[in-house]
């Protein structure tokens, strides 16, 4: 396989811009696909949806004839399996592409390093790892499906300067200021579903809808063990999803559950009263889901934590200070320094008044 150069790079980044614009893919990877001849822009296109012609075939079909000669930017390894869709690679190699541009390889196992052979084998030229990182990034929840079984999580939680989530009451509207807001809803959106435990619901009646952008509003997933909340509450009015709750719940539903889009799950849940949260992930991925964003509250996001299962921890810290009041690691138990959860790569960003601290956890493998 070839080396990267600059002009790769240049068209690699159009082929993610492309990309990022596929808004229901899941369980399939976003993709984008340029195609070039003699330095011009043919065609491009991105896989939208799940089911739906594939980036390549969309730009290869606007091409037409003009796809003979071209170089195909892809931000991934064409696929080698018949799906809902035909493969990409042979007719890749069929439209008469000289030369194959990728991001990073397929972590499928029915596609990994195929793709590439396929094209290598019919003649065209294949280089492979540019802009792998950034490629990965916008993947990184199909990444996880195929190599850890489970969906990509992003812990995110605003809290106060000196540490708290919420009021000893439970309140926490509003921590932070609007543009930090207006970040965590373009972060709700990068996401598949949103998950949040009871005593959130209870406290706030959050709606996690989303607002001040534009997209495909994600699954809602309640921990809900009792049963407890009211079908009357705002995240049942304005979303669909799932209830987790205990297989030994009896408590009559307070209000009318088949007027709301949910569907009950019932898990069982450990000595410790607590449900296995990999156990949940593999239910969502089941489901189709890719990623999932946690917001909530205490005890869902330490059992993450945990359990070693969150991938990314965004924190909106306000420079208010609430004193006696809630804290999101409230239910993590350390014993001794070495044992504190560090994380790396760490981002630190301004949001208007607040400050935005991202980075992932140092168990959370890389991708």
């Amino acid at each position: 396989m070839k080396q990267r150069s600059t002009i790769d790079s240049y068209f690699m980044k159009m082929a993610i811009s492309q990309a990022v614009r596929g808004e229901r893919t899941s369980p399939n990877p976003k993709v984008g696909c340029v195609l070039v001849k003699d330095g011009n822009v043919i065609a491009t296109g991105y896989h939208s949806e799940a089911g739906k012609p594939h980036a390549e075939v969309i730009a290869l079909e606007k091409a037409g004839h003009n796809s003979e000669g071209c170089t195909a930017y892809v931000t991934l390894e064409p696929c080698a399996h018949q799906g809902k869709t035909p493969p990409c690679a042979p007719r890749l190699v069929r439209e008469g592409i000289k030369r194959a541009v990728f991001g990073c390889f397929d972590p499928d196992p029915r596609v990994s390093g195929k793709g590439a052979d396929i094209l290598i084998k019919g003649g065209v030229d294949v280089t492979s790892g540019v802009l792998q990182e950034e490629c990965k990034w916008i993947n990184r929840g199909f990444i996880r499906r195929n190599t850890l079984g489970r969906p990509w999580v992003t812990l995110k939680t605003a809290i106060s300067i000196d540490g708290k989530m919420a009021l000893s009451s439970g309140k926490s509207k509003w921590i932070t200021g609007y543009k930090s807001r207006r970040y965590a809803h373009l972060l709700r959106g990068s996401h598949d579903a949103l998950m949040v435990g009871a005593g959130t619901c209870r406290s706030d009646d959050p709606s996690l809808t989303l607002r001040y952008t534009s997209g495909v509003e994600p699954l809602k997933v309640i921990i809900d063990p009792c049963l407890s909340i009211s079908s009357d509450t705002a995240v049942y009015k304005k979303g669909k999803g799932f209830i987790i709750t205990d297989t030994d719940t009896v408590v009559p539903w307070p209000g009318d559950l088949s007027d709301i889009p949910f569907k009950v799950i019932r898990l069982d849940r450990g000595k410790d009263g607590f449900f296995d949260p990999g156990e949940i992930l593999r239910f969502l991925l089941s489901k189709g889901i890719n990623s999932v964003m946690v917001e909530g509250g205490a005890k869902v996001a330490s059992q993450m934590l945990s359990c070693g299962l969150v991938d990314e921890v965004s924190l909106f810290i306000s420079p208010g200070i609430i004193g006696k009041g809630l804290c999101f690691s409230d239910y993590i138990s350390i014993e001794t320094m070495d044992d504190t959860i560090h994380l790396r790569n760490v981002r630190i960003s301004r949001a208007g008044n607040d400050i935005w601290v991202e980075g992932m956890p140092e168990c959370s493998p890389d991708l």
